[in-house]
């Protein structure tokens, strides 16, 4: 029980920080409409999602974003 509440966790952290990290790297990159932000690292909380489960990959998404 712990193992998996301890897992979930860890992978939410690492998540967020990859997503954030991600998030500003490619944030200066122009979007080809003009408005709003080109966000290519969204696909690290989908890969997270389909690994440990949509719960990981919501959580780690919102709070990378911050």
């Amino acid at each position: 029980m712990y193992r998996v509440v301890s897992r979930k966790i860890s992978a939410i952290a690492i998540g967020a920080i990859l997503y954030a990290l991600g998030s500003f790297v490619t944030s200066y990159i122009v979007s080809p409409w003009g408005t709003g932000q080109f966000r290519p690292a969204i696909i690290i909380p989908s890969l997270f999602s389909i690994i440990f489960g949509p719960e990981v990959g919501g959580i780690s998404a919102a709070i990378g974003t911050f």
